[in-house]
């Protein structure tokens, strides 16, 4: 892995490991470098971490699921969502999709950059945040 640079927004700091791992595992490697998966409270938070994205393209892991109850999604830190920026389409998982990403720029315009819900055990790459 490239040298960890933690790069400050508000009170967090995120960092991109170069690589891509299914939901849980990229919460486990978030928690063995000295956080978790990046929570996204607001569209400021948002805006950052697709700014610091490396492959715009791809789709990114953050810190949330509605793995506890289907339709409540819930941050890593345990605490509920309540900032959400899911385009017109989305989520449309049920209990298929439960974990929370970022789609890449691949998507149409209205979807790039959003949240999305997906199929946890898919491989992608991730954003790590600690405070």
């Amino acid at each position: 892995m490239r040298d960890k640079i933690w790069r400050k927004h508000e009170f967090s700091f995120y960092f991109e490991p170069n690589k891509n791992a299914s939901w849980q595992s990229a919460q486990a490697e978030c928690i063995t470098i000295g956080g978790r998966l990046a929570t996204i409270r607001n569209q400021q938070a948002l805006d950052f971490v697709n700014s610091m994205r490396t492959v715009p393209h791809a789709n990114y892991w953050i810190g949330a699921s509605d793995l506890e109850t289907e339709g409540i999604f819930k941050y890593v830190t345990g605490e509920i969502v309540a900032f959400f920026n899911f385009p017109d389409t989305e989520p449309n998982g049920e209990t298929q999709e439960n974990c929370m990403q970022i789609f890449g720029i691949h998507k149409d315009v209205t979807e790039r950059d959003k949240m999305n819900d997906n199929k946890c055990d898919e491989e992608h790459r991730f954003i790590c945040e600690r405070n």
